[in-house]
């Protein structure tokens, strides 16, 4: 689309290789009102294959004569001059569907936040109570909130993945990026064209799933894995110091060795130590298959040995 021209409903921009198209769509026949979307040419507009409600990109440029709108194979919509990216929904999300080739985290000169946010409901694309995003602190790791409580937690970035989320398809390559300017998670396909599509949404009940679709294949969506997997995997199920334990129906909350369980208000909290910390002649126990503690208030070392964060823990009680 260059200047002077418009997109009115009915009609649609598709990308070269008309893979995604853009335009108005209604999941209520009977509302009056509209959504601007981005969405597979080969799929009706339904929940999580649309972006957001409409909007204006904001930019101001003295070139706006040459300036074109375009719709990538990618799926990101761009607007560009002869010489420069004036703006791209890419770096916009803030949508309930993440797209490889998304930037997902946070940019430290702006104070801005890349995020996926759910929708209201199945047939309301605005706002919803739930958004996923990296964490703007020394230690980022991926949260999921229910408005402002955490309700999951998809753990710490370990050079080759995030350890608590089950792993991307072959086809695609994941990598964390963080610097004085900004810290962001991004997903790449491997080959052009891709024999595959992926997408992660984020449900207006908190649940992320990752979807994938084989071009070569019957054209229909699979389910590659869903986010939280049972209610242990929801944040701080049993409370603090215990580890929880899913038996395909129930719930069994215990404590690590050393604790003892404790009550508030008139219900379990979690644990707390039998006897008091003392550095001089503790040690320390391995416990599996549980997510590393919530790094919000921990103060990144550095790299080093695991027996140098040991002493270093050892020499300091808090």
């Amino acid at each position: 689309m260059i200047q002077n021209s418009s997109l009115v409903k009915g009609q649609t921009l598709i990308s070269t290789g008309e893979l995604f198209q853009l335009g108005f769509f209604s999941l209520n026949d009977s509302s009056a009102n509209g959504s601007l979307g981005i969405w597979y040419c080969n799929l009706t507009p339904q929940e999580a294959t649309e972006d957001k409600i409409v909007w204006s990109t904001g930019t101001r440029s003295t070139e706006l004569n040459s300036a074109r709108l375009q719709l990538l194979e990618s799926g990101n919509l761009v607007l560009n001059n002869s010489n420069s990216i004036l703006w791209q929904s890419f770096d916009h999300p803030d949508s309930q569907t993440y797209l490889p080739g998304m930037k997902f985290g946070f940019v430290n000169q702006t104070n801005t936040s890349r995020r996926q946010v759910s929708w209201e409901n199945s047939r309301d694309p605005s706002p919803g109570d739930y958004i996923q995003m990296i964490r703007a602190q020394p230690i980022p790791d991926f949260i999921t909130l229910n408005r402002s409580a955490k309700y999951h937690r998809g753990g710490l970035w370990n050079e080759y993945a995030s350890i608590s989320l089950p792993p991307m398809a072959s086809s695609a390559r994941p990598k964390f990026v963080s610097n004085e300017n900004e810290t962001y998670f991004t997903v790449n396909y491997m080959s052009s064209p891709t024999p595959v599509l992926l997408r992660s949404v984020l449900y207006a009940n908190g649940v992320v799933q990752n979807w994938i679709l084989d071009r070569g294949g019957k054209g229909e969506w699979q389910l590659m894995w869903s986010v939280p997997e049972n209610e242990c995997d929801e944040y701080n199920r049993c409370g603090r110091n215990s580890v929880c334990t899913w038996n395909y129906y129930t719930v069994n909350c215990d404590c690590m060795e050393g604790f003892i369980k404790i009550a508030e208000n008139g219900s379990e909290a979690g644990c707390q130590r039998e006897k008091p910390l003392n550095c001089s002649s503790n040690q320390f126990s391995k416990v599996q298959n549980l997510k590393m503690p919530d790094p919000e208030n921990a103060t990144a070392r550095g790299n080093m040995s695991l027996d140098d964060c040991k002493n270093l823990c050892l020499k300091d009680c808090s």
